[in-house]
């Protein structure tokens, strides 16, 4: 996968903003323990932190506008992530919520996620995680762009 592409999947347009101050959060729950990995890796350029926090068979996929679906392979994405050491990739969450029943969560979230310091897209994330041997993966992910002005994505769900 070339590289245009791995970013394709967590850029939907380059926007020309100015950094905004969005509060770091530690997430304690367990469940969340593998969205935690898998942008800590994702920070960090490491390939097997972002391919461990899923599933054998988890999914990755990106909800298009047109009401597309997107596949991306997780381990090719994880290679892309970890060869971009030039460049800074953090997706912050700015609010989130979590569903649980059993061994299975749902964690919604709200994100911005900065390329080299600048907003580059903002959205929402769904994320199923399935608890396997007492550690929980993330077995479906999928995101949604926001198709509007980052800034104002943060005011609306941004806790006050």
């Amino acid at each position: 996968m070339s590289l245009l592409l791995a970013l394709a999947l967590f850029t939907s347009a380059e926007l020309a903003s100015k950094n905004v101050a969005v509060e770091a959060q530690t997430n304690a729950e367990p469940q969340y323990q593998p969205v935690q990995q898998l942008f800590d890796g994702m920070r960090e350029h490491n390939a097997e932190k972002i391919a461990n926090a899923f599933v054998k068979g988890a999914t990755l996929v990106r909800a298009k506008q047109t009401g597309q679906l997107k596949d991306t392979n997780i381990s090719m994405f994880a290679s892309s992530i970890a060869k971009r050491k030039k460049d800074y990739m953090d997706e912050q969450i700015i609010d989130y919520r979590i569903e649980t029943f059993g061994n299975m969560a749902n964690i919604w979230t709200y994100f911005v996620f900065y390329f080299n310091g600048n907003i580059s897209h903002c959205g929402v994330n769904s994320i199923h995680v399935i608890q396997q041997d007492n550690d929980w993966k993330i077995a479906h992910l999928m995101d949604s762009a926001y198709q509007g002005n980052c800034e104002d994505f943060i005011e609306q769900y941004q806790p006050k």
